[in-house]
């Protein structure tokens, strides 16, 4: 990363403690992709939380490893779920199961799963190009 960036990585590691040290940056790493790593399948998972438990269940929910993003939201008439993650997993059945696990868990009943039918946008924001 140094390299692309024409610094020396001292330099570059200097620079990212200055921005953890201020809090611009939380942490960095490496970013895997999930469909290269055989995780084909994504299901967006949509609970109802009790408003007093949504804490406590959101991180529960992130605490799993298949889980990328973990949000609450707003209801709507007709859609009560306020508690959304996504779940990454190699078929339907797995996340499935993995949904199972996070209610059993949870005691959260009340969810449904949205799998993918079709990707037409992924991306990461990119920050700071010219």
């Amino acid at each position: 990363m140094a390299t692309r960036l024409g610094r020396e990585v001292n330099e570059l590691v200097d620079r990212t403690a200055g921005l953890r040290e201020r809090g611009v940056m939380r942490r960095y790493g490496a970013r895997l992709n999930h469909r290269r790593a055989g995780f084909v399948v994504n299901a967006m998972s949509c609970w109802v939380v009790a408003p007093e438990s949504i804490d406590q269940v959101g991180q529960a929910i992130a605490g799993h490893r298949q889980v990328s993003h973990c949000y609450e939201r707003q209801t709507a008439p007709q859609w009560p779920y306020n508690l959304y993650a996504v779940i990454h997993s190699h078929t339907e059945e797995e996340s499935r199961s993995i949904a199972r696990l996070i209610s059993e868990e949870t005691g959260i009943e009340n969810y449904v799963l949205l799998h993918s039918a079709k990707e037409y946008l992924k991306r990461s924001l990119r920050y700071f190009t010219e």
